[in-house]
């Protein structure tokens, strides 16, 4: 296609010079020997031109998206509560990672928004791994853990303000306990001195509002319960309860139901009040175990979300164990720079 343009080209230019030299002979400006030599120097100087276009038209970029400006890892960022610096600046509760400061935040959503990134829903990610679709380079993947109501005032807005969709994954358990406080007493206002998680109308107009999605943290099993008769206590999700009515460990089929009520209950929740394509399982402190691993799958779970130091790859990471990156209280934007390429 592209030649036969060249060649309509240099047809059209040779009877456009050719016309040309016929008004020049017409009007007596030269000889009819001199007319004829200009004309093949014309005809041969378009010729040349074209070859030379022909020939350096394969240096230049096609418009058209290629393997190249794609990529299989993703940095999948876990954030948990937000809070002024002023707030918790030199009482250490930043170490922990679970406290970030609202303009560390900004900062960090700025540098993406100005360097080329583009974020996605968890959802989105899910199908990218399902289908083996490769990722548009510069892709980011931006969650909240536990639901905390910094999220709704103040994560939202910085989000909104440089385009970037996240995923909350609230403990259900509590956001139902922060409706039932906000409707008997109601509350108007942020309390910076609290660490409140959001209530479920909270919950339910983020996800209208279309920046944000909600995926499970379970519904009550974040937290630890006691494995043995002396009180020592474990992950309430990956371990067997000891039962101090009953003298025992539970069973390994008690511990299965107790899971499985919990998950089920989070993942129904979920589908009623923030429907998504797919919906994850975000394990509690980031640690599965087959048998979690298997029972999230039976209740409908599409993948499941751990935690790490290196990003996702679509090839080596399965599904059900994706890792994600903390960004931490006390990251510099330097570290937080490294971590969004940390160990590909």
């Amino acid at each position: 296609m592209f030649f036969w343009k060249i060649y309509v080209i240099i047809f059209n230019n040779l009877y456009f010079g050719k016309e040309l030299i016929g008004i020049i002979r017409k009007t007596r400006l030269c000889t009819e020997g001199f007319a004829a030599s200009l004309f093949i120097a014309l005809a041969v100087l378009l010729i040349l031109t074209s070859s030379f276009a022909i020939r350096y038209s394969d240096d230049l970029p096609l418009p058209v998206v290629t393997q190249d400006n794609m990529t299989r890892d993703i940095p999948v960022l876990m954030y948990h509560h937000l809070a002024p610096a002023e707030t918790y600046q030199g009482t250490g509760n930043y170490a922990n990672g679970a406290i970030v400061s609202i303009e560390n935040f900004e900062e960090q959503m700025r540098y993406l928004y100005e360097n080329g990134y583009q974020s996605i829903f968890t959802s989105e990610l899910l199908e990218h791994f399902i289908r083996g679709e490769s990722l548009p380079e510069k892709t980011v993947c931006i969650t909240f853990d536990d639901g905390y109501e910094s999220n709704y005032f103040y994560a939202l807005p910085i989000l909104e303000k440089y385009g970037f969709c996240a995923t909350i994954n609230p403990v259900i358990s509590t956001s139902i306990s922060e409706q039932v406080i906000s409707d008997s007493r109601g509350r108007n206002q942020y309390d910076l001195q609290s660490v409140r998680h959001f209530t479920i109308e909270q919950m339910e107009e983020m996800c209208a509002g279309g920046m944000i999605e909600c995926h499970s943290h379970t519904f009550d099993l974040h937290g630890t319960v006691s494995v043995d008769r002396f009180g020592k206590t474990g992950n309430a999700s990956t371990e067997r309860a000891y039962l101090f009515e009953l003298g025992r460990l539970e069973t390994n089929e008690e511990y299965y139901q107790r899971v499985y009520t919990d998950l089920s209950t989070a993942y129904l929740f979920l589908r009623k009040h923030c429907p998504t394509d797919y919906t994850a399982i975000f394990y509690p402190y980031g640690i599965s175990t087959p048998t979690i691993v298997s029972i999230a799958k039976q209740v409908g779970y599409a993948g499941g979300f751990t935690v790490s130091r290196r990003i996702a790859n679509l090839d080596r990471d399965d599904i059900f164990s994706i890792p994600r990156v903390t960004v931490s209280g006390e990251d510099t934007m330097s570290d937080f720079i490294r971590k969004l390429s940390y160990a590909k």
